[in-house]
Parts: C-alpha cells; sequence; structure tokens
C-alpha cells in the first residue's frame, strides 16, 4: 500500500499485484519523492525475519481496516486489470520466475485447479491471486490498465502542485520477458481455453461486477489471452 505526499496530500495507491503496480509506484517516486509503506527489499529478506506476511504493497482491504482510521488518506486510487489477463500474469510469474508451478503443467490445467479457497487464502504468494475487490478499498478512484495509464496521469496531475510539470507516460518497469532474458530463460506463449474462462468467471466473478470488466465470452479452444503482454508488464517483485 505505497504512501506518497502530493501537494500537502496524504494519498494512498492501491497496488493491485500483477497490474503494472512497480511501473506505476516508480512514476509516482520519480515525481513525488519517497513512498511509505512500499517495501523494495521485501523478497530480499528471509521469510521468518520479514515483519509482514505479505509485503507492505500488497495490503488487503481487511487489514487495511485494522491499520488505518477511515478516512485517514485524502486520497485513494487503484489499477486493475482484466481477471484473465492479470491471472496469466501471475501464473508466468511463478511458473518462470518464482519456479513454483512445474514446468510442464499449461496455465489451462493450473487455472483450472484453482478454487475459492485457494485464491481467497490471504497473504498466498504475496497476494497475487487474491481477488481484486479485496485488496482495493470502497471509495477508491479506480483506472484499468487496458484503457491505458493516461487517465491515472490526468488524475494525479489535480492533485498535484500547478506548477508541476508531470511526464504524459509511466515507463515499464522490470517487463517480464526481460527478466527472462536477464535470468538466461525463455518466455512462453499462453492461450486460455473455453472451460478455463469460464472457470475464472466463476472465481472472480465480484471482480467482473465491480470493476465493470465483460465477463469472458468463449473464443475457441485454444484462444489466446488478450492483454497479457501489455505495455507495463509487472516486475518480478510485484
Amino acid at each position: 500500500m505505497p504512501i506518497v505526499r502530493i501537494n500537502g496530500r496524504l494519498v494512498y495507491y492501491c497496488h493491485v499485484p500483477k497490474a503494472a503496480g512497480t511501473a506505476m509506484e516508480a512514476y509516482l517516486r520519480a515525481q513525488f519523492g519517497p513512498l511509505a509503506f512500499a517495501d523494495e527489499q521485501f523478497y530480499d529478506v528471509d521469510a521468518p525475519d520479514r515483519w509482514t506476511r505479505s509485503s507492505p504493497q500488497h495490503l488487503d482491504v481487511e487489514s487495511l481496516g485494522r491499520l488505518f482510521p477511515a478516512d485517514f488518506f485524502d486520497d485513494v486510487f487503484a489499477v486493475v486489470r482484466d481477471p484473465v489477463s492479470r491471472l496469466v500474469s501471475a501464473y508466468k510469474f511463478q511458473k518462470l520466475v518464482e519456479g513454483l508451478i512445474p514446468s510442464d503443467t499449461s496455465f489451462d490445467a493450473w487455472a483450472l485447479g484453482l478454487d475459492r479457497a485457494t485464491i481467497g487464502r490471504r497473504f498466498a504468494l504475496d497476494n497475487h491471486l487474491l481477488p481484486m475487490h479485496r485488496l482495493v478499498p470502497e471509495g477508491a478512484h479506480v483506472f484499468r490498465l487496458e484503457s491505458g495509464l493516461g487517465a491515472v496521469i490526468e488524475y494525479l496531475r489535480g492533485l498535484a502542485a500547478p506548477e508541476a510539470v508531470l511526464p504524459d507516460s509511466v515507463e515499464p518497469v522490470n517487463v517480464l520477458s526481460v527478466r527472462l532474458d536477464w535470468m538466461g530463460a525463455a518466455d512462453e506463449a499462453v492461450t486460455v481455453g473455453d472451460a478455463a474462462r469460464r472457470h475464472i468467471a466463476a472465481l472472480y466473478r465480484e471482480d467482473y461486477e465491480r470493476f465493470g470488466y465483460p465477463l469472458p465470452s468463449p473464443v475457441g479452444p485454444k484462444a489466446e489471452a488478450a492483454a497479457a503482454s501489455s505495455g507495463c508488464d509487472e516486475a518480478a517483485s510485484d
């Protein structure tokens, strides 16, 4: 839950895992200064020595309500992502970077093996699978990644001092393909079948409804996941 001061206002950026969060954090730091409650070294600390069970960036709304009084922040905003492409991104990260999904497991097989208990378990996989409605507090300004981040920049301009000059784009940070190239690993083309799409729609139905995404329509047994390779793919620490 990165916190930033913008023109005297305390702003909470609700970092949804696998929705260009690290790129957005880098933009905020560059324009407004250091962030609070954002631990870039979280994964460098051995698990028993971490003071939180998930990185502070990925705070869930239940924990937020216990830690911060209502109306503590002047503004709250979040960037969300279509549940199918968000899950594809999580799958690729866990399989290709973290190695927690067997190399011979397809996306469909993995996705069809998920259930509500698994995706709803707080802190598991650093909340990468937690539904977005359990990460984004009610009343937050919500922007969809698929629409581009220009609207987020305009929102920030509205908060910034009149003389502030903000760049017109958010630069990608730690793009997965770049990370894999550095690791000497190959990227993977992911396809999403109809059964997996229906299963994801059922698992994440509240996200589709709250954030206005259309439920996925069957488009063939080997349909590519839309927006799986967006211009602001997430950082490995996302």
